[in-house]
């Protein structure tokens, strides 16, 4: 298991709970309620740290990209920040939303790391800015993503089409925790992020219709036999009990 599971596992810091929203929202924005009982560190120049209680993370509504993520508080009357990410794959579907996160270092709170919506293999990977995801990948000892700007300059203010534009151009690379900066590519080999079709992962429920005609005819005769061999048979049977009671008879 991932360093980073064994970290939201062990010290059960997030309680993770799905919004009472409609199910056509959900799909879209992939809204999701979590409940923190220790401080959060999201992505912002500087850091921002959220307080420990109920926060939402929803999928900024934008035709561009499905990887840009907002943070509000519980009622979502107010916004922490907009931060970029980049798509993050999985093999196992997760049944329930999934926070991970990054080891933390003394005295600092538990930087997030990936957020995954429930039935998607496809999450989000957070991407800091430059200095603080040396930091990170110094401390975890892991590659953490990053770019000059991973956020809009205010926080706390729904981004323009500019801004949201500026956000959609950065380009993201992945510090080391050797002090360097490599590609996504060497970050994410192509061969561990390889998407693997809907139909495979969820197959769907077997049903008459779906199951091979081959098995089903298996089962039964096929409709051309006859039965005509089957009666001269029997007629054959008969005859031979005929002529074994005449001989009894005699």
């Amino acid at each position: 298991m991932k360093k980073t599971l064994l970290v939201m596992l062990g010290l059960a810091v997030v309680y993770v709970i799905l919004s009472g929203t409609t199910a056509s929202a959900q799909l879209w924005d992939k809204k999701t309620i979590i409940t923190i009982n220790q401080p959060m560190e999201i992505p912002g120049k500087p850091a921002i740290v959220l307080a420990p209680g109920k926060h939402v993370l929803k999928l900024l509504n934008s035709p561009g990209t499905r990887s840009i993520v907002q943070f509000f508080n519980a009622d979502e009357t107010k916004l922490y920040s907009t931060v970029i990410g980049i798509p993050d794959y999985r093999l196992q579907t997760p049944e329930k939303a999934e926070i991970s996160f990054y080891e933390r270092e003394p005295g600092r709170a538990l930087p997030i790391r990936a957020w995954f919506y429930p039935g998607d293999n496809y999450g989000v990977e957070f991407v800091y800015s430059k200095e603080r995801a040396l930091e990170v990948a110094k401390a975890s000892q892991q590659h953490v993503m990053s770019a000059a700007n991973p956020t809009t300059n205010n926080p706390s203010e729904q981004p323009t089409s500019t801004q949201i534009a500026t956000l959609q151009n950065e380009t993201v690379v992945a510090a080391t925790p050797q002090g360097t900066e490599i590609s996504l590519t060497e970050a994410h080999p192509a061969e561990v992020k390889a998407p693997v079709p809907t139909a495979t992962v969820n197959p769907p429920a077997a049903t008459a219709s779906s199951i091979p005609v081959a098995t089903v005819a298996s089962n039964t005769l096929p409709k051309t036999a006859s039965n005509l061999p089957l009666l001269a048979l029997a007629g054959i049977i008969l005859l031979g009990g005929g002529f074994s009671l005449r001989v009894l008879l005699h």
